[in-house]
């Protein structure tokens, strides 16, 4: 009986340090990019991944940081989607030209997702 335990806790331990490794290097750096995003440092999630950007959570990490930097928030987006009025010109009524170019990029980066 003492043994099962023995070899069951000892499993779990290796379970656990398999996680640990190269990995974390990764998840600072997806912490990291939340955090700014969180903060609303969209020029820094922009240039941190901008040149280097591969994979799904980075794009949509990107998106994110354009949508902020263009002044939207999803929640503005979905109201505009579901209202009754135009989404072009609900969201164009409150956009400047570099937010407009802001938001066509973020479109980009959820393109790169979506496929």
């Amino acid at each position: 009986m003492i043994q099962k335990g023995l070899v069951s806790a000892l499993l779990r331990l290796v379970l656990v340090f398999s996680g640990c490794g190269s990995s974390d290097n990764e998840g600072e750096s997806r912490l990291a990019t939340q955090q700014m995003l969180d903060d609303g440092d969209y020029t820094g999630v922009i240039e941190k991944l901008e040149p280097t950007a591969t994979t799904d959570e980075e794009y949509l990490a990107l998106a994110s940081a354009y949508m902020g930097k263009a002044g939207y928030s999803l929640l503005e987006i979905i109201s505009a989607i579901t209202s009754d009025d135009d989404l072009v010109f609900s969201l164009a009524s409150s956009s400047s030209f570099s937010s407009t170019l802001d938001f066509n990029k973020a479109v980009e980066n959820f393109k790169n997702v979506v496929g």
